[in-house]
C-alpha cells in the first residue's frame, strides 16, 4: 500500500509539472502571436508567418 502511494504522489507530481511546463508554453505561443499580429499589422510579416503563429497556438492549446 505504501509503495502504491509513493507511486501515485510522484505521477501527481510529474503531471502538475508537465501542466505548468504546458501553460508557460501556451503563454509563450500566444505572446509571439500577438507579436506577429502588430508586425503583419505593419507589413513586416507575410501572412504565412502569422498564420504559422496561429498555428503554434492551437498545438500548445492540445
Amino acid at each position: 500500500m505504501r509503495l502504491a502511494t509513493y507511486g501515485l504522489y510522484y505521477t501527481v507530481r510529474n503531471l502538475e509539472a508537465g501542466r505548468l511546463a504546458a501553460e508557460k508554453a501556451l503563454a509563450g505561443a500566444e505572446e509571439a502571436m500577438r507579436v506577429a499580429k502588430l508586425s503583419y499589422e505593419l507589413g513586416m510579416i507575410t501572412l504565412e508567418n502569422l498564420t504559422e503563429r496561429e498555428t503554434a497556438v492551437a498545438e500548445a492549446k492540445k
